[in-house]
């Protein structure tokens, strides 16, 4: 037999063994699609074959990064003995060993899934293993059921497959030893750029993405309005190692402030929720309107980047920062004591699109499992409505598009729609830019329309296009000016179109900033403008009371008059009074009624002010500091119930 190359040998074993791997992946898929066959009638025809095309690639994206993982240690080792020039033959069995080892391992999960994912409609994660005290009696479920034999035995087949292949690829590339060649600068030359190629390639490949934002996740898979083409297109190897590595992560610890039941009656009270027999969650409660009073009024949604309200001449800012702003708050339903959730654009995201609080240092969108949510996009979807989100870069950063697609987000517009001349940054392209992007689609509406935009520009890095002429000097200053004059823009477009009339238009910050900071809890971090603007709906009129982004969903259906479930930790402003509004900032909480402000560290460490004072009150008002400690903690815990019961969603 001819002796191969010796250069080339390990990594002729490898790219072999890659593609043999990739091959077995896809052979489940299409085992997957075939058990769920039903499931495609649910796809119109005339997109079918595209999706499912789009899929089988998603597919193959998720399947090298598994590939990748378990290449990598070989890849490296098989570099360190090209650059030593020694023989592959003391490769073969440990090799052998390590690669048919992992993929077998990762076959046997792939089957577990298929029937998994027929009895949940859900990718293998760690919630399967809730069963572990009692697997005798699963798996005895499981192998009593004829029908789940076929998938133990495409198991057995792929996998012995595998291993019949792999061993064919040792001994054709790894038991042969050519002679030594010379240690030239040639041969270290080629070696090292073999190794920087191939090192490169599988690195790409564990990263799944070649966009510098974010590397591939979960929701990188939900690329269509369609769940099972989204959840298709996983790799529950992938899906389960994201759970086990989310519950071991200590920033995704579970509160446990309250026993549930006491947390969740306490809700039930505030809400005034108790008929839970005949709805989705505890804390869930029907909200109807008389038929006549009924408004598909266009919703647009601007959640705008750091907006702290102390930014805003309306607050006293002296600098004339906003105002267009400050101006358009003097024409609306204006806010002035609202808050937003925590200090994190995904916190934002979750307390006004869901109506939730983030919980601890939990990252809501970023565990294996993507929930949905009885948010505002799903409400509107059920009354016929279009929907849509503009962002100005990567819709994958913080796993946002994934979660939006799979609650009721028609399209994503993102950074891949823009042309490449207008990026500017790595947050895209520039505010006004993505404004101008975004009218000729809304023109295109068919139907009342929901658009969501998450502005950037007020966020490092800054850039300031050459185009804007600020007043201020100072570029933290600047950024706050273009910011407020791409909003005019954007407003003065939409007046000119046709549906301008016909919506209502909502302004408030993700988050605000850390400044002027007088309390450990900065309050500039979470008071934000909240304006509801519709020249053409609704009179202008100042609102005092005490109000959070949970409030922002609930509040325009009750504008909207149509009814909905909510199933939600929010109320409407315009016709309840919520006591306080609650603050996350990670590693403490902050309760806010209309004149304290109470800082909760650790169950010893307590701080409670009078709003603009600094003397800790908390021993003189303790009864006062205890109703506003338990109803905080009674909302992030019935909340923690609803997202692990996963009865935050809507009822089918």
């Amino acid at each position: 037999m001819q002796k191969s190359n010796h250069q080339s040998n390990g990594f002729n074993y490898i790219l072999r063994l890659y593609l043999s791997g990739i091959l077995c992946y896809f052979s489940f898929r299409i085992l997957l699609l075939i058990q769920e066959w039903d499931l495609l009638d649910s796809i119109p025809q005339d997109e079918r074959f595209v999706l499912m095309l789009k899929s089988l690639f998603m597919g193959f994206r998720f399947d090298t990064v598994i590939s990748g993982y378990i290449l990598a240690i070989p890849f490296l080792i098989v570099s360190a003995f090209h650059i030593l020039d020694l023989s592959f033959k003391k490769l073969q069995k440990p090799l052998l060993f390590f690669t048919s080892t992992l993929y077998v391992l990762s076959f046997l999960i792939c089957g577990i899934d298929i029937s998994y994912f027929g009895q949940f409609f859900t990718r293998l994660s760690i919630s399967a293993f809730a069963w572990l005290d009692q697997a005798d009696f699963v798996l005895s479920m499981v192998f009593e059921d004829i029908t789940t034999w076929w998938i133990t035995l495409a198991f057995l087949l792929i996998s012995g497959t595998f291993i019949w292949i792999n061993n064919r690829l040792a001994k054709r590339y790894l038991i042969a030893s050519p002679a030594k060649i010379s240690k030239n600068s040639k041969h270290y030359l080629i070696s090292i750029a073999s190794f920087l190629v191939g090192g490169g390639l599988i690195f790409l490949g564990i990263r799944g993405r070649v966009e510098a934002k974010s590397p591939i996740r979960v929701g990188t898979a939900f690329f269509s309005n369609y769940p099972f083409p989204n959840k298709l297109g996983l790799n529950p190897n992938f899906t389960l190692i994201k759970s086990w590595l989310s519950s071991k992560d200590k920033r995704q610890e579970k509160v446990a402030y309250l026993p549930e039941e006491e947390a969740i009656e306490n809700m039930q009270s505030f809400f005034n929720a108790s008929d839970y027999e005949n709805t989705i969650s505890p804390i869930a409660r029907q909200i109807n309107f008389p038929d006549s009073l009924a408004k598909k009024h266009n919703i647009v949604v601007v959640i705008m980047e750091s907006m702290s309200a102390t930014k805003m001449g309306r607050f006293g800012n002296p600098n004339n920062l906003t105002p267009f702003l400050d101006k358009l708050s003097q024409e609306s339903y204006f806010f002035n004591d609202f808050y937003t959730t925590g200090i994190h654009t995904f916190s934002g995201m979750y307390g006004t699109l869901m109506s939730l609080p983030t919980l601890k240092r939990q990252h809501p969108f970023k565990g294996a499992d993507v929930l949905s949510y009885s948010g505002i996009a799903n409400t509107l979807k059920r009354h016929d409505y279009e929907t849509i989100y503009f962002t100005t870069h990567d819709d994958q950063f913080d796993n946002i598009g994934g979660t939006l697609r799979a609650n009721g987000y028609d399209r994503i517009v993102s950074e891949r729609d823009y042309p490449k001349a207008e990026v500017k940054t790595t947050l895209g392209v520039p505010d006004d830019y993505m404004f101008r992007f975004s009218v000729p689609i809304l023109n295109e509406m068919k139907k009342p329309f929901l658009s969501v935009f998450m502005t950037t520009s007020d966020h490092v890095p800054y850039f300031v296009p050459p185009y804007f002429e600020p007043k201020q000097t100072e570029k933290n200053f600047q950024i706050v000016e273009y910011a407020d004059w791409s909003i005019e823009q954007f407003i003065e477009s939409c007046q000119k179109e046709e549906w301008f009339d016909n919506t209502v238009f909502v302004f408030l910050a993700d988050h605000g900033g850390a400044l002027n900071v007088r309390y450990e809890l900065p309050l500039n971090f979470h008071h934000s403008p909240l304006l509801i603007y519709a020249p053409s709906i609704l009179a202008p009129k100042e609102y005092s009371m005490i109000s959070s982004q949970l409030d922002v969903f609930p509040t325009v259906m009750g504008l909207l008059k149509l009814p909905y479930m909510n199933n939600t930790m929010g109320v409407d402003l315009l016709k309840s009074k919520r006591p306080y509004a609650v603050l996350n900032n990670d590693d403490k909480f902050g309760v806010l009624s209309e004149d304290k402000l109470l800082i909760v560290r650790d169950a010893e460490n307590k701080s409670l002010y009078q709003r603009g004072e600094f003397d800790n009150i908390y021993e003189t008002h303790k009864v006062e500091a205890d109703s506003m400690e338990q109803f905080a903690k009674s909302l992030f815990q019935a909340t923690q119930w609803l997202v692990d019961s996963k009865k935050t969603g809507l009822p089918e």
